[in-house]
């Protein structure tokens, strides 16, 4: 029988699969290991060239012929437990079960690379933790030739690269020319303009005062507009009062509009709007709405929370309806929950709109969902 290495992103993950494995049969035996987040990195400058250590901008821009990594001095240990299992010739092929997105490939395939390892891989992927979710990943592993995951692979290793040549490169070339040490970053530096602009912005505001006519008609108010220019705010109170002289006690509708329009539920929660929509009701900050989010996620309470994406696959909205009935256990939400599992009709078309569900529009993680 064959047999594979299981290597998990965190020793939680690994006892959760390895809980799970203990009440399966599968074709192939599996050990297990974990890594402990990013256990190699990039190499330092200077680890590639001497003369790049000094500072100075005649040596920049440093760009290596072939990027290499280094055991992180916080992982050696790890590092060096993984490697003798595997020096060990126990295994057949290997099971990548990093977290299911970019940065989970690039922890497993840096150490991949990095120890130097042939053997066949095989990725374990599920956003949730739940023994279902678990056994049905460990019955369909994905071959690693597999092209979504080849080429989630590859972008975490380009933007790993990036990161190295825009960090470092910018980093000291500002740092030569201020005169003191400025971070540059993919994601830091955009950021922080983006803050500076709407700070200054708001310090370079000037409020002008404006007035505005409004009429009371009892049944319904109406705002004065210049049929010209589509404008309802007037510069001076010396204008406003000269039109208003000219209204009289009576008014005759010209025109009368009405349209009929469908509310649609709000979009499913990306992390981002998780984060605006708990500072609006409670007050969280963005790093207490993630702190919480990864517990609940670890308790298997939601689907894994760092998302960008604002839709379920299709595989996963086949579960809807049993994940809202699970709902029905808070007494709060018993009514509302009795009320949408009756109206067939329409939990079927939430579950097939596009609003909702759509495979293309998925990042490396859908939506964040309640289990």
């Amino acid at each position: 029988m064959k047999r594979a290495l299981l290597i998990a992103e965190k020793p939680s993950l690994m006892r959760d699969i390895q809980k799970v494995y203990k009440s399966m049969k599968l074709p192939f035996e599996i050990d297990f290991a974990s890594f402990v987040g990013h256990v190699v990195e990039l190499k330092e400058p200077h680890e590639y060239k001497k003369e790049w250590k000094k500072w100075d901008l005649n040596l920049l821009p440093m760009i290596p012929e072939r990027y290499e990594f280094r055991v992180k001095k916080s992982a050696y240990k790890v590092y060096k437990e993984i490697e003798q299992k595997l020096k060990s010739n126990h295994y057949d092929f290997l099971i990548n079960a990093c977290d299911s997105g970019m940065e989970g490939e690039n922890i497993f395939y840096s150490f991949y690379k990095m120890v130097g390892s042939h053997l066949p891989v095989k990725r374990f992927w599920t956003s949730q933790t739940t023994d279902q979710a678990i056994g049905n990943a460990l019955t369909g592993l994905i071959d690693e030739n597999d092209v979504l995951i080849r080429n989630l692979r590859n972008a975490a290793m380009y933007r790993s690269v990036f990161d190295w040549l825009i960090g470092l490169n910018l980093t000291r070339a500002a740092t030569v020319k201020g005169g003191r040490i400025i971070k540059i970053g993919r994601v830091m530096t955009p950021t922080l303009a983006i803050v500076v602009k709407r700070e200054l912005e708001i310090q370079n505001f000037k409020p002008e005062p404006y007035f505005q006519i409004e009429l009371d008609f009892g049944s319904f108010k109406a705002l004065w507009v210049d049929i010209k220019s589509n404008d309802n705010k007037l510069p001076t109170l010396q204008l406003a009062e000269a039109i208003l002289s000219q209204v009289h006690n009576n008014a005759i509708v010209r025109d009368l509009k009405t349209e009929r329009k469908t509310m649609f539920a709000p979009s499913l929660h990306s992390l981002l709007e998780l984060q605006k929509e708990a500072n609006k009701f409670y007050g969280y900050t963005s790093s207490e709405t993630l702190k919480i989010a990864q517990s609940l996620y670890e308790k298997k309470l939601i689907t894994y929370p760092r998302t960008e994406s604002k839709h379920l696959p299709t595989s996963f909205a086949k579960s809807i309806e049993d994940n809202i009935k699970h709902l029905a256990n808070i007494e709060d939400y018993r009514e509302i929950v009795t009320s949408i599992l009756q109206n067939k009709k329409q939990l079927n078309d939430v579950i097939h709109s596009k609003r909702y569900v759509d495979d293309k529009k998925l990042t490396d993680h859908h939506a964040s969902a309640t289990r």
